[in-house]
């Protein structure tokens, strides 16, 4: 596979299994209306490719050899943190704007995120 088929699998991947857990997560917080669980989907369709998108560009913009020591990885954590924060944000933004159900949209975007980040780690590293 050419790299550029490559990064959009992947992003593919990471979409939908994005999309999998935080409707799950969505689920079990007592979100059962259509449209919240449409509204979680939105926003994760607004955020996961682009902070899958900007994470790989910056891995190959600084480390286009890849990241090959402690300091490099280190970097591309902060990067990741960085994203995933701006991501937390755009979601419990549009949450506490548009949702009418999703009670604590801050809490809800980070719990989310974290549950669906650690949980994506976890089945990465089983595959």
């Amino acid at each position: 596979m050419k790299i550029g088929a490559w990064i959009f699998a992947s992003m593919g991947v990471s979409l939908t299994v994005t999309l999998i857990l935080e409707l799950v997560f969505a689920w079990t917080w007592k979100i059962r209306e259509r449209r919240e669980l449409m509204l979680v989907a939105a926003a994760n369709l607004m955020t996961n490719p682009a902070v899958v998108a900007f994470y790989y560009l910056a891995a190959v913009w600084l480390f286009p050899g890849g990241a090959k020591n402690g300091a490099e990885n280190i970097c591309l954590w902060a990067v990741k943190g960085i994203l995933e924060l701006a991501a937390i944000s755009v979601e419990a933004l549009s949450y506490r704007k548009y949702s009418r159900g999703i009670r604590r949209p801050w809490l809800f975007s980070i719990s989310a995120n974290l549950f669906s980040y650690w949980a994506g780690a976890f089945l990465q590293k089983l595959i």
